[in-house]
């Protein structure tokens, strides 16, 4: 196999094609987890049910990625990735303002089913992008940067969708060009514009790197079978990736997608401090969460710990758990909020890992295409299953305005334990496979 080195954007341009990428990625998480924040003006407007609202959280979100993630993900591994991403910036961010218009819940399950053709478009050529910008023992804090996004997304649904529907009025009406809209579609349209001209700077200042080697030196695409197959052969690693990292990922879920109501319905909070309160938490607990996780994967891989990826999610998983214990048997009051703060740290801990356990063993050719397996798990395990549970345990089992507090703790909790089972089993073959230097695969590591 040739030898030769990457030849690498220069460092500044680096860095400003992962900042438009995080900056798509942040516009994502606002369009993705304000509907979240208007989860009472929603259902009284539609005349929705927890379970309906659960599933626009869910599989709403998930249903056009599970369709359209694979055929995207090929795109982004034989085509610009730049264009695929401005493309899927576009669709989401129109899809966004459908949410606006729309009258009921198959038009709004639609639109949100729409929406998720962004995950789709953006992150696994995103992360793909990103391994062929930076060397292995910096791409821990590139993916992170990148990861940020999420966050200061989340902040800015929160913050923004509370400020704005203070402003609008909670309950207010509105006469536009001859149709009423309520606050909230207002919001729905107004966040789904800066994603437009946000397209067209990815398509043109975002660089397409010169492909990895692996990819120089077997220019032939590579087929999706293919992928099942070296997935298949690597399975020792890929199992415990591919369902533990998904169930971890159902605590960030259910809590972007549930805390506000848990404020609500718990705390007695209004909808503009509920916001304000998880706007400013998310931020700083989830900022650091991530930020922290990058920096530690990345100074154990160059010390040599090559199960870190692993390792750190463990940690993570069971600091998560412990923070629902709390959540759970906590009064209402200043404890239950630091078992809430603590949980958002502990849920943004695998954002960074697990993305780098794919950039750090799979071929160039096929890393998008694993990428998007991997938000496939996520979308569908995390996504939908978790908050499809939250919204069933409410109105079935718990009941009444207090069962959130029993509910999310419930199945974040247990999804945390069951994460802890499966990614435990991949530290040995994980250390083993990037060890071995010698594997065709993991040449361009060397």
């Amino acid at each position: 196999m040739n030898q030769q080195s990457v030849v690498m954007p220069r460092p500044t341009r680096a860095w400003v094609a992962v900042g438009l990428c995080a900056l798509a990625y942040l516009l994502s998480n606002v369009d993705r987890q304000i509907i979240g924040l208007f989860v009472k003006q929603i259902e009284a407007d539609l005349h929705l049910s927890d379970t309906q609202f659960g599933l626009l959280q869910g599989l709403a979100f998930a249903l056009l990625y599970a369709t359209m993630g694979i055929p995207i993900a090929v795109a982004s591994d034989r085509t610009s990735r730049p264009l695929v991403m401005s493309l899927g910036v576009g669709v989401w961010s129109l899809a966004t303002m459908c949410c606006g218009i729309a009258r009921n819940f198959p038009q709004i399950l639609l639109a949100r089913a729409t929406v998720g053709v962004g995950e789709a478009a953006l992150s696994p050529a995103s992360y793909s992008l990103i391994s062929d910008l930076y060397p292995r023992e910096q791409l821990g804090r590139a993916t992170a940067t990148y990861s940020l996004g999420s966050f200061l997304g989340t902040t800015c649904a929160f913050l923004i969708g509370a400020g704005l529907l203070a402003a609008l009025g909670e309950a207010s009406r509105y006469m536009v060009l001859g149709h009423v809209f309520h606050s909230w579609q207002l919001i729905f349209l107004l966040i789904g514009l800066p994603g437009l001209p946000l397209a067209l700077a990815i398509a043109v200042w975002v660089p397409e790197p010169r492909r990895s080697v692996a990819v120089q030196d077997n220019p032939r695409a590579v087929t999706f079978r293919e992928t099942l197959a070296w997935l298949h052969d690597q399975r020792a690693i890929f199992v415990p990736h591919l369902i533990g990292y998904p169930l971890y990922a159902t605590a960030l879920y259910v809590l972007l997608g549930w805390s506000p109501a848990f404020l609500i319905r718990s705390l007695g909070f209004s909808t503009a401090q509920a916001g304000a309160w998880l706007g400013t938490v998310s931020l700083i607990a989830g900022g650091a969460g991530v930020l922290l996780a990058g920096a530690v994967v990345d100074r154990a891989i160059r010390r040599g710990r090559f199960a870190a990826p692993f390792e750190l999610g463990i940690a993570g998983a069971c600091g998560l758990a412990f923070s629902m214990v709390v959540l759970a048997l906590a009064p209402p009051g200043p404890l239950g909020l630091f078992g809430l703060a603590a949980a958002l740290f502990f849920a943004a801990v695998p954002m960074a890992p697990s993305v780098t356990i794919i950039q750090m063993t799979v071929p160039a050719p096929m890393r998008s295409r694993v990428s998007a397996l991997l938000l496939l798990g996520n979308n569908l395990i995390g996504l939908t299953c978790g908050n499809l549970a939250v919204g069933l345990l409410n109105e079935h089992v718990f009941g009444g305005a207090a069962g959130i507090s029993l509910s999310m703790p419930l199945v974040v909790g247990a999804a945390s334990l069951l994460s802890v089972a499966f990614l435990a089993r991949g530290r040995a073959p994980l250390a083993r496979a990037v060890s071995a230097t010698e594997s065709p695969t993991l040449q361009r590591f060397k």
